[in-house]
């Protein structure tokens, strides 16, 4: 199971002059794979190219805004319910 841990460490995302930076922990399987500084168009490529089963956040508030394009990442960590009963 891949999970990605985010916080913001500088900035805002309400801010129009500084923008965020997130610290991004990456766990696979129970293994930290590692920590890093990124910002939040690097964390929405991340997120996009390596979709991991959770993304662990403290507020919803201050995740970064996502394109129209993408989905919603916390629809693809909720399990699907079996239709046919």
């Amino acid at each position: 199971m891949k999970v990605f841990g985010i916080d913001i460490i500088k900035g805002s995302v309400r801010s129009r002059t500084r923008r965020p930076v997130y610290a991004l922990a990456r766990v696979e399987d129970g293994d930290v794979q590692g920590v890093e500084e990124v910002t939040g168009f690097r964390l929405q490529r991340l997120l996009a190219a390596e979709q991991p089963d959770i993304l662990a956040v403290d507020s919803s508030r201050r995740s970064p805004p996502t394109s129209a394009n993408s989905t919603p990442s916390c629809s693809r960590s909720r399990p699907q319910r079996n239709s046919s009963r």
